[in-house]
């Protein structure tokens, strides 16, 4: 994809933009997450790639759930610590559409090269996915 800005027919500006650059650039740093050498090739992916994705989706995937609670007419303020956490497991666990979206949402922020790795071990990723979402919500939410 390629931008044109022109200003005042004198001057242009040309700006190449490719969806990779832009996709990787949106990532937070996490800079706690350090490679040793000793890292499995899915455990970098998850570190290099899922983190950032999940960490920058944070508000998107908290507003996705709370939609959830209130489509189920759920309260969830009248739940006990214990029942809101396993609230959060079931739902993201078990009903297989919403949590097809919430990885939907992870895998839209990919490039197709993250793409093509995630489908070589598909479903740990998605075990991966969905245990770290279930984390990030039952901390935030309970």
């Amino acid at each position: 994809m390629q931008y044109v800005f022109e200003r005042k027919q004198t001057f242009i500006v040309r700006v190449v933009m490719n969806r990779s650059n832009v996709i990787k650039s949106l990532r937070p740093d996490i800079p706690q997450l350090v490679n040793n050498g000793d890292t499995s090739d899915i455990e970098l992916f998850q570190n290099e790639v899922l983190r950032p994705i999940l960490k920058f989706q944070n508000e998107v995937l908290v507003h996705l759930f709370v939609c959830q609670l209130k489509k189920r007419e759920v309260d969830f303020t009248k739940m006990n610590l214990t029942g809101r956490k396993e609230y959060v497991t079931n739902i993201v666990q078990k009903d297989l559409g919403f949590r097809n979206v919430l990885i939907g949402i992870v895998l839209g922020l990919m490039t197709a090269e993250e793409v093509s790795q995630y489908f070589t071990h598909e479903s740990e990723y998605r075990r991966r996915i969905t245990k770290m979402m279930i984390d990030r919500l039952a901390d935030q939410l309970v």
